[in-house]
């Protein structure tokens, strides 16, 4: 083996600063990365994991919204009451529901996957469908509040629709930017006509 000449071998405190520079990019890098995953955990990223506007989900799907996630767990559809059933008493029931309507009772869960806070109200659901604007719930087992990072909430919820046999659907407006995910509930059932001549007013 022979020597390299002096003017090519590089001594060892020459190389220290290569060294140095190598260990320097590597720390970036790694940092760089915590940062992107902190970043789209913490859903400040949410345009790249966020659905397609328009997007339907269907019950027991995870809809990711910009602070973390929501489903709805299960959904119970039951026609009104006419006055037959109610023995003609119609008048001053707590939130009677006519035959000529349908009850639709949902459980939610909301979960917050930031590491901060997060706002969350029955106010920001609606239930649509053809043939009637968006309602408001009729019946919430939760009032407007926060979420801890990390944590979930179950809801259940109650709204009237019309008894018309088309499909509806839960409205959701996400408290942060304010985009709407639909998530289909399925049809509500047909009032037949026996029903409808029951009802009293």
């Amino acid at each position: 083996m022979r020597d390299l000449p002096p003017e090519t071998a590089q001594p060892a405190h020459a190389r220290r600063p290569q060294i140095a520079l190598i260990a320097i990019a590597a720390v970036i890098a790694l940092v760089s990365a915590i940062t992107v995953v902190t970043v789209v955990r913490g859903g400040s990223s949410a345009s790249a994991t966020q659905p397609p506007a328009g997007q339907r989900f269907a019950v027991g799907s995870i809809v990711p919204t910009s602070f973390g996630a929501l489903s709805v767990d299960d959904v119970e559809r039951l026609g009104g009451l006419g006055a037959k059933q109610l023995a003609g008493a119609t008048h001053g029931i707590q939130n009677y529901v006519p035959p000529d309507k349908a009850q639709v009772q949902l459980v939610v869960s909301i979960t917050n996957l930031q590491q901060k806070v997060a706002r969350y109200s029955p106010g920001d659901f609606s239930l649509a469908g053809a043939g009637a604007k968006p309602s408001a719930p009729t019946g919430s087992t939760i009032e407007p509040g926060t979420l801890q990072p990390n944590a979930s909430i179950e809801a259940v919820m109650t709204f009237v629709a019309p008894r018309n046999g088309k499909r509806v659907e839960l409205l959701y407006r996400d408290p942060y930017g304010g985009r709407v995910f639909h998530i289909d509930l399925g049809r509500v059932d047909k009032a037949p006509q026996a029903a409808l001549g029951q009802h009293v007013h």
